[in-house]
């Protein structure tokens, strides 16, 4: 089990890296690459829990939720040349972003009133865009869902998927 004590020296470990060279730390994660991996520290904690809060001001801000995504795509992913921890590029990659039914069989139903309910399509477009600068194509990006297939297009997922091809 991973401890908070090691999450937090584990922490100080990397900020310290970053901070005492950041162009090197920096300069090993942009390089282009043939492969797609996960950041080294989630890689290195697969228990830790990451907490991350946006900047937009409501759930209509949709240009600030896709850059928190964006955000959150360049903190999670990254470029490796290591066949052993990384993806090839053309690999198919798939997401599972929250899409479970809205309800709507109960009355007073809105599209507005559940954009709670599932995961934005705006934050998800934005985790898409970072994976493509990586280097994934947009054909082999696929979004699955099984419970709740209306919400592919009332979510805008549909539109979006047009959007980033």
């Amino acid at each position: 089990m991973f401890k908070r004590r090691d999450f937090i020296k584990a922490t100080a470990v990397v900020g310290t890296a970053v901070i005492s060279n950041p162009f090197k730390t920096i300069s090993a994660f942009a390089r282009s690459s043939n492969h797609f991996a996960l950041n080294l520290f989630i890689e290195h904690n697969p228990e830790a829990v990451f907490i991350m809060k946006t900047a937009a001001e409501d759930k209509f801000a949709a240009e600030a939720i896709k850059e928190a995504g964006l955000t959150f795509g360049r903190s999670v992913f990254i470029s490796t040349d290591d066949a052993e921890t990384g993806f090839p590029l053309d690999g198919i990659f798939v997401m599972k972003s929250n899409l479970t039914s809205r309800g709507k069989w109960q009355s007073g139903y809105t599209v507005e009133g559940t954009m709670g309910v599932i995961t934005d399509v705006n934050f998800v477009e934005g985790i898409i865009e970072n994976m493509k600068k990586l280097g994934v194509t947009a054909g082999n990006i696929y979004i699955r869902e099984v419970n709740g297939l209306e919400n592919m297009t009332e979510g805008g997922y549909e539109a979006m998927g047009e959007r980033i091809g």
